[in-house]
């Protein structure tokens, strides 16, 4: 009876392998964090993005953007550093999700510049167009 049990556990992990994998790699980042640190992350992610929604909203109701030359460009360069920090904890992720406990530091710098620049270009892009 007990050995029941155990392979119906078993097989039950291992049919939700591969659906946890990429969850815990979302919602865990690089192993060996403890718990503070992920909440400090996503609080930290979400009180930056709220910080320069309303510094947005802000400059867009008071004019600010067009009275006010370097608003624009401190606003460009905190969406960058945001932008930057979100795709450095995302590549974490798919990392742990992958099996792997760490990227090597350059490679991640590397990898999170030229997807700043990716995306800084196609927002100026955007801001162009429309």
């Amino acid at each position: 009876m007990p050995s029941q049990r155990m392979n119906s556990s078993i097989l039950r992990s291992k049919d939700s392998a591969s659906h946890t994998s990429i969850l815990k790699g979302f919602f865990v980042g690089l192993s060996g964090q403890s718990v503070l640190f992920r909440v400090f992350n996503y609080g930290f992610i979400l009180l930056s993005a709220a910080a320069l929604a309303y510094l947005h909203q802000l400059g867009s109701t008071s004019g600010l953007y067009i009275s006010t030359y370097y608003y624009d460009v401190m606003m460009h360069g905190l969406a960058g550093v945001m932008v930057g920090y979100i795709l450095s904890w995302f590549l974490g992720c798919i990392a742990c999700a992958r099996g792997f406990n760490h990227l090597s530091g350059l490679r991640r710098i590397f990898d999170v510049l030229i997807l700043s620049l990716i995306v800084g270009v196609a927002w100026e892009v955007f801001e162009y167009v429309f």
